[in-house]
């Protein structure tokens, strides 16, 4: 007779593992975020080897002052939503008092057109995890969101049945074991 709960326990370590893997992933891309990190994917090879296309970079608001040649910054693109982070080439003053970046990215041959001012800066990459950005990127598909939540409502259902079938199993051999008739034949006398 096999025990209930190791062969549950073979079903249940998977999906348990899985679920551990997931939220390992998700404290790694929003624990950060709770102390003044902004995170953004990795979707183009402008930054290579530095930046890896799929890596998940973790960018710090930083005083202008503090920005300095060499510096890998993200910044929006004027009068747009697009978001670039590439590393400054050249610091200069722009008018007066206002400071203004030229950047490149490491893996173009030329430097980018126009200059940065200040207020697009959205702060200086800190660090890069690998791959991440993949995640990061998946997780604003719905249909990834859906299946995340189809995956998750799975999980607990079978974790359910299957420790009520261990529940229900186990049961049985403790009143088998308790009647004294586990496995026994009865035996009948004459006389």
């Amino acid at each position: 007779m096999t025990d209930g709960r190791k062969s549950t326990g073979v079903l249940v370590f998977p999906v348990k593992m899985a679920g551990f893997v997931y939220i390992t992933i998700l404290l790694l891309l929003a624990v950060p975020s709770a102390f003044g990190y902004r995170r953004y994917a990795v979707t183009s090879g402008s930054m290579v080897p530095e930046l890896p296309v799929g890596g998940c970079i973790y960018v710090r608001h930083e005083a202008s002052e503090k920005i300095c040649e060499g510096d890998i910054i993200t910044y929006r693109l004027k009068d747009s939503d697009a978001v670039v982070t590439h590393r400054v080439t050249e610091r200069m003053k722009y008018g007066g008092s206002e400071v203004c970046f030229r950047t490149k990215g490491d893996a173009n041959s030329k430097p980018d057109a126009g200059t940065v001012s200040y207020r697009q800066i959205l702060g200086t990459v800190r660090f890069c995890i690998p791959f991440a950005g993949y995640f990061l990127m998946a997780q604003n598909s719905r249909y990834v969101k859906l299946g995340e939540l189809s995956l998750l409502l799975a999980v607990l259902l079978t974790d359910g049945f299957l420790r009520e079938r261990a529940t229900v199993k186990s049961g049985m051999a403790g009143k088998k074991k308790k009647s004294g008739m586990a496995g026994k034949k009865k035996k009948y006398s004459k006389g």
